[in-house]
């Protein structure tokens, strides 16, 4: 071997142990999925976005049947959704950071049923409550709301 063929093989293995290195320690501290949640705070429904290695994105909107009630009768209703959830998936660990959620997750389980059995005005009254009320006047009403439901 050459003395200039040395040089470049060595020169080759210390550029590699330090990529090696670098990659090695960083690799498990960089997210490889980004996922964001969002809710729309009157009609529950949700729409994530995954993103993978910080470049694919994928949007899912999960519409609930509120939405659906509330559509039949606006139909320039559009969800205005409000960030929620952050997920990070890590190559050992996953990191959540949520706000606070709005009262109408509380709701979420029994949407369907709570379209299909109240009353059109006690609906009404429902969305107007999420539109205009404070945070301890919506959940108050959904408290209600959930209690009437279950019986």
């Amino acid at each position: 071997m050459t003395r200039r063929a040395s040089i470049r093989l060595r020169w080759f293995l210390l550029a590699s142990f330090f990529v090696v290195t670098v990659v090695g320690m960083s690799w498990p501290r960089l997210p490889y999925r980004t996922e964001i949640a969002q809710i729309c705070p009157v009609s529950g429904s949700i729409s994530r976005e995954v993103i993978w290695f910080g470049f694919h994105r994928d949007v899912r909107i999960e519409a609930t049947a509120l939405e659906g009630w509330i559509r039949e009768r606006e139909p320039d209703f559009s969800p205005e959704f409000e960030d929620w959830c952050l997920y990070r998936t890590f190559l050992f660990s996953v990191r959540r950071s949520c706000s606070k959620s709005p009262s109408i997750v509380r709701l979420r389980s029994i949407q369907d049923r709570l379209v299909r059995e109240l009353p059109e005005a006690r609906l009404r009254e429902l969305v107007r409550v999420l539109r205009k009320e404070d945070q301890t006047k919506q959940r108050e009403f959904v408290e209600t709301l959930v209690s009437e439901i279950r019986g």
